[in-house]
């Protein structure tokens, strides 16, 4: 059915756009009416009503799915192990004062990166085995969750080191496999960018050895552009000055001066075998 068919155009002007009104050939009901009439209306009115319709209708549709992509990064992109999955504050279980305290700490850096908006790197260094990995994923996941909260898209990432690597190297030589600069692009993207196990990608023997010269620049590209990356790491700082780059190691501790939390060399490990 053509336009003209269901309207006249009679002998009246819009005074806003100096153009005749359009009245339907019948009269048809309208909503919350009960009695049939006729429907008069300016046509460039009621273009400028669609299209600022649709302009909220489709700004509201970029937010949502801004807000909802940004929310479901954690969720769709982190490569969290099998076995923290579910891993947050609620399942952190605290057995001594040093497991509390750096609970506490954790929460400070929630409150930096949330309340305070804050910009610089964290840094959580221990041995293997103490929980930092269960740290890091609960603090990630209650920023992400925070966020949501108060509806501000925000991306949060959780990544093992190793296995990004590992993720990088399988897709070698094959056309749907991960590239290391989709790697870097996306974890340089995320507001909020969490490394896990940093440093138990380099090679080592006896002593600590100088990490592969490839996945030192791979890391120093994403840390480059960053400034808001929380970094658990077996290396203590010397180790980590001879396993890296010196421009690596002052991009991992980049504004992180005040945001580190160093287990003690006896901190019981979670993983200890009962005899």
């Amino acid at each position: 059915m053509k336009i003209e068919e269901v309207h006249d155009v009679i002998d009246e002007m819009c005074l806003k756009h100096k153009v005749y009104l359009w009245r339907t050939k019948n009269k048809v009901m309208v909503k919350d009416e009960t009695v049939p009439r006729y429907i008069t209306c300016c046509p460039e009115c009621t273009r400028e009503k669609m299209n600022e319709q649709q302009i909220r209708e489709v700004g509201q549709a970029l937010e949502v799915e801004m807000w909802a992509s940004s929310y479901d990064v954690f969720a769709k992109k982190s490569m969290i192990p099998k076995e923290l999955k579910d891993a947050s504050y609620k399942t952190y279980t605290i057995t001594n004062r040093f497991e509390e305290e750096a609970k506490q700490f954790a929460l400070r850096l929630n409150e930096f990166y949330f309340k305070h908006q804050g910009k610089g790197n964290a840094i959580i260094q221990g041995k293997p085995g103490i929980g930092k990995s269960h740290l890091s994923i609960s603090i990630a996941r209650k920023l992400n969750m925070d966020w949501r909260s108060i509806s501000e898209p925000k991306s949060v990432l959780f990544i093992s080191v190793p296995k990004m690597f590992q993720r990088i190297q399988e897709g070698f030589g094959y056309k749907d496999g991960t590239s290391a600069q989709q790697m870097i692009d996306m974890l340089t993207k995320a507001d909020y960018l969490f490394l896990d196990d940093l440093g138990k990608e380099s090679t080592f023997g006896r002593q600590v050895k100088e990490a592969n010269d490839w996945k030192q620049n791979i890391l120093y590209q994403i840390l480059d552009e960053r400034d808001t990356t929380i970094i658990n790491t077996n290396l203590t700082g010397e180790q980590m000055q001879k396993a890296y780059d010196r421009s690596l190691v002052s991009r991992i501790m980049k504004g992180a001066m005040n945001n580190i939390f160093k287990y003690p060399d006896n901190a019981q490990s979670r993983r200890e075998l009962p005899f």
